[in-house]
């Protein structure tokens, strides 16, 4: 379980440039994560609902 820290985005893949936005996160939301997922750099949580969000820690903490 995820809870977010800063307001940001959902996506439905992991190349959040190459991506369509599915929903703006708000702060205290908690998220289930199903996989952690690398692409180039960058680490992506995937929800349990298929949703793809950053791991950056200023964003997200584990719960």
């Amino acid at each position: 379980m995820y809870s977010i820290k800063k307001p940001c985005t959902a996506y439905d893949g992991v190349v959040f440039g190459k991506s369509k936005k599915v929903q703006a996160l708000k702060v205290n939301e908690k998220y289930t994560i199903v996989d952690i997922v690398k692409t180039g750099n960058a680490y992506r949580l995937k929800t349990k609902s298929g949703m793809y969000i950053t791991a950056k820690k200023e964003y997200v903490e584990k719960v």
